[in-house]
């Protein structure tokens, strides 16, 4: 797997905001360190060199509030 990034804030949509390493694609999956799918590349924003992305969560009932600060993964 490819380092996303870490999350930095949940948005008051309930999207995780993770500044990228790299730039990923649309609708790539998102994984914990731990190999979970937790959601899908919903935007990528920002400077090109290292832009913002935000995912949706795959499920509402995640706590996403427990994921700042942790490391996303592409596959």
């Amino acid at each position: 797997m490819k380092r996303l990034g870490i999350v930095s804030d949940v948005s008051y949509r309930g999207k995780l905001v993770t500044r990228a390493e790299a730039t990923p694609s649309l609708g790539e999956k998102v994984f914990t360190s731990d190999g979970k799918q937790i959601g899908l590349v919903e935007r990528v924003f920002g400077l090109v060199s290292r832009p913002y992305v935000t995912v949706k969560p795959t499920s509402r009932k995640q706590k996403l509030m427990g994921v700042i600060g942790k490391e996303l993964y592409l596959e």
